[in-house]
């Protein structure tokens, strides 16, 4: 995650806390006049509704515009991370520890950018994906992305 990433979050995180909600991930994409700003949101005890999309949208909209937190106009968007969430820190791939993911690495190894298999475990900064009789060590670092993989 960017350090801009990292600031935004770190600004919209309290109003999103006083409304019984968290921050799940953030992602920030295009350039210019065409950025568009994505901010998942999660809740512990019951599912995200439409309604609180709609509550974070407008609260975070005068937080970013107050702050001028963002250089141009964006779009934003706001929703549920949902079944197949993105897995983007390093609690959110021992959160699913178990778990089928589907993972993009920036750069190759051993020849692949892609795998899928199960989480098998996350240790020293790395993913552990096991995939039939073939088990993976990805750097979290140098994961592009991440994903739950719905079967």
């Amino acid at each position: 995650m960017s350090l801009q990433q990292n600031d935004l979050i770190e600004k919209i995180r309290p109003s999103v806390e006083l409304m019984g909600l968290s921050v799940w991930a953030l992602e920030l994409s295009g350039r210019g006049s065409k950025q568009t700003l994505r901010i998942y949101i999660d809740r512990d005890d019951s599912p995200v509704t439409i309604s609180d999309c709609e509550k974070v949208s407008r609260q975070i909209s005068m937080v970013l515009d107050v702050e001028g937190s963002i250089d141009s106009s964006y779009i934003l968007e706001v929703s549920s991370p949902g079944i197949d969430r993105i897995l983007v820190t390093p609690q959110h791939y021992k959160q699913f520890v178990g778990s089928n993911v589907e993972v993009r690495m920036r750069t190759p190894l051993d020849g692949r950018r892609n795998f899928s298999g199960l989480l098998y475990g996350v240790y020293d900064d790395c993913a552990v994906i096991r995939y039939e009789e073939h088990e993976y060590i990805l750097p979290l670092e140098h994961i592009e992305r991440g994903r739950i993989s719905v079967e």
